[in-house]
């Protein structure tokens, strides 16, 4: 359904007159504006903001890449087998050796890290999160979830193949350690 600023509603195969942000209806996580009232063709709207992306795509649905470093390859090796033996992310990428200078505890220090790309859902973000805090060797590890705006539908399609969704991750951790 879309809506025009006066109010009108319009239902699929219907344009308004006169496109508009507000004349758009939802395509696959993303908003299309028609482009004329008779073309049938649509284009599709990219918010500015990564509030109005996150809106637009409901967190279930949502992939993301999640950032971590680590202190050495091994560190990083070991983290990015368990997130995909564990079906919490489809793919982790790791490169490196990278320099890092950051202030830690009232000093300047300087680092060599390895990064971690970590591909993820939403839904699975929680226990990818609480997965890398267990595994890691620091204090306060670089945790970063960014959402993805686009990605292909064959590789998007692989995947959520490859991953679990969030109750059998926690189903799975929970017949582990010997939990109902």
């Amino acid at each position: 359904m879309c809506e025009q600023p006066a109010g009108r509603r319009f239902y699929e195969g219907e344009a308004p007159a006169e496109p508009s942000i507000r004349s758009t209806r939802r395509l696959g996580g993303s908003l299309a504006l028609p482009l004329s009232r008779n073309s049938g063709s649509l284009v599709t709207y990219l918010p500015e903001s990564r509030e109005a992306i996150q809106d637009l795509i409901p967190p279930m649905k949502q992939i993301l890449q999640v950032v971590t470093t680590t202190g050495s390859r091994s560190e990083a090796e070991r983290l990015a087998a368990q997130l995909v033996e564990r079906r919490l992310a489809g793919c982790v990428q790791i490169d490196g050796p990278l320099h890092s200078t950051y202030r830690w505890q009232g000093a300047i220090e300087s680092a060599e890290e390895w990064r971690c790309t970590v591909k993820t859902s939403a839904d699975l973000w929680p226990a990818v999160e609480a997965a890398i805090r267990q595994e890691h060797s620091y204090d306060v590890p670089e945790i970063l979830a960014i959402p993805v705006a686009h990605v292909g539908s064959d590789y998007e399609a692989w995947l959520r193949e490859q991953m679990v969704s969030d109750r059998s991750a926690s189903d799975a951790d929970a017949s582990q350690h010997g939990l109902p």
